[in-house]
């Protein structure tokens, strides 16, 4: 039962956080002139992978972890981000977070997280993980450590806590188990108060007039109590919500929330096509591309929009780069199974 859960959630949870600045400084990796995907590897038995394409001659190499560390990952890869120099991964089933240098050469693994999902790196000494814990209660948000990789807290949330979101000084945790969102001070780590969104949120941008955004998916039908998704923008305070949108149908389950380039639109996938919303109007359009969207993540550096698609879920799927603003395909990458991730250096 919990690996068909599990199943279920990978596949309606949503890089690592988005913050106002850029932490990270602009350091140049072996990686820098191309694309990291990161493959969850086939669920409960497979190991997760991760690629390198080159834009530049379109190469690509395959399963770096393992050539580094003669090693597998393990299952299932979850999320990427890269903190200074290192790379961080979670790895969900494995409950681990893998630490490597800039070739992806481990230099820790850290151990005994239970179910760990995102990452957010505002900067500074502390990483944060969203930790699940478990299908029937509460989760976590974890502080790490960014030096000596040890666990410093864990800080009470609500119901499978996934993405997340930095703004002065504040924290902001999508909830999708409870439909809510979890508000943290990061000056003292600790849960100022938390607000109720629509049914099952996946995902939140802050727009470029600091307005924050959550999609919401919408209870899915095999809960037996099935609910549109819904579209809501926070208030100034993030005590409630000054704007909902709420999809027509009670079969709309719209995920993958990601900010435009220039920080005045949201896009999303919905129904096999990718919608688009300036965040002036008062209601999303069907940009008519037709995708088989898995997950989906913005290159700004780049104004790339790059598309994952997992195919049968067992199978080795591909990655979609895509132009912005104008969504035209530009290429496409042969990807391992489940890709998940894009990471854009």
């Amino acid at each position: 039962m919990k690996k068909i859960f599990l199943f279920a959630l990978a596949l309606s949870s949503l890089v690592a956080c988005q913050k106002d600045d850029a932490a990270t400084p602009d350091l140049k990796t072996p990686f820098s002139e191309g694309l990291l995907i990161l493959n969850e590897g086939a669920f409960g038995s497979g190991t997760g992978t991760i690629q390198f394409y080159n834009l530049t001659n379109k190469s690509i190499s395959n399963d770096l972890f393992f050539s580094m560390n003669n090693r597998p990952l393990g299952n299932i890869a979850q999320s990427i981000i890269r903190v200074g120099s290192e790379y961080w991964i979670s790895v969900n089933n494995a409950e681990k977070v893998e630490v490597t240098d800039a070739s992806l050469k481990s230099v820790a693994t850290i151990g005994g997280l239970n179910l760990p999902d995102q990452f957010c790196f505002p900067g500074g000494n502390q990483v944060y993980v969203s930790e699940w814990k478990s299908f029937a209660s509460a989760g976590h948000v974890v502080v790490i450590n960014r030096n000596n990789k040890s666990v410093v807290k864990r800080i009470p949330v609500g119901e499978l806590p996934s993405k997340m979101l930095y703004t002065e000084n504040q924290l902001l945790v999508v909830n999708s188990g409870d439909s809510t969102i979890s508000i943290i001070n990061t000056s003292a780590d600790t849960l100022v108060r938390t607000i109720a969104v629509g049914d099952r949120p996946n995902g939140l941008v802050r727009d470029a007039a600091g307005k924050v955004w959550v999609l919401c998916g919408g209870k899915l039908s095999f809960t037996g109590q099935e609910t549109q998704g819904s579209l809501v923008r926070l208030n100034n305070g993030f005590t409630g919500v000054d704007f909902q949108y709420s999809f027509p149908q009670v079969t709309d389950h719209p995920e993958n929330l990601v900010l435009s380039p220039t920080g005045d639109g949201l896009m999303f996938s919905l129904n096999g096509a990718i919608y688009s919303m300036a965040v002036s109007a008062s209601a999303p359009v069907n940009t008519n591309v037709r995708a088989n969207v898995y997950k989906m993540q913005v290159d700004k550096g780049r104004n790339r929009l790059y598309v994952t698609d997992a195919g049968n879920f067992s199978s080795p799927g591909k990655v979609f780069l895509y132009s912005l603003p104008g969504l035209s395909l530009v290429d496409s990458v042969n990807a391992g199974v489940i890709p998940r991730e894009v990471l854009g250096e």
